[in-house]
């Protein structure tokens, strides 16, 4: 049987949580190893400890995060070695950002715009 496809929220001005956690950049090619610097529903930010230059925009990679585990990505852009990052499973990432968030007693910053994610299946996902 066939499930309806749940809707991704807006990605536009998302709510983040600053962070600093240890994780890994995987190319394909080269590893990058870095500092996740902010965490939301849509993605993270991470600042490497090289230039990320040969990074490219749009390709996907992994990215290992410590106490999160690996997460397929979509890079969105960079700037000198900081580098925007995209889940591509947005659903399954979501569910893994909230329970890190529940066990550390963390809360992503609410805006007015931002404030739960109800999907299809009548499940609502709070955004903190």
């Amino acid at each position: 049987m066939l499930q309806e496809p749940l809707p991704i929220p807006s990605r536009t001005r998302v709510d983040r949580l600053e962070v600093s956690l240890a994780c890994r950049l995987d190319t394909g090619e080269t590893q990058h190893s870095g500092t996740v610097v902010n965490v939301s529903y849509g993605g993270f930010g991470i600042e490497l400890e090289s230039d990320a230059e040969t990074i490219e925009i749009l390709a996907p990679h992994t990215v290992v995060i410590d106490d999160l585990g690996a997460f397929e990505v979509d890079t969105r852009w960079r700037r000198g070695r900081r580098v925007g990052l995209r889940f591509s499973d947005e659903i399954d990432a979501v569910e893994r950002v909230q329970e890190f968030l529940n066990a550390n007693a963390l809360e992503i910053p609410r805006s007015r715009r931002n404030r739960a994610a109800t999907y299809g299946s009548g499940r609502t996902i709070r955004r903190f």
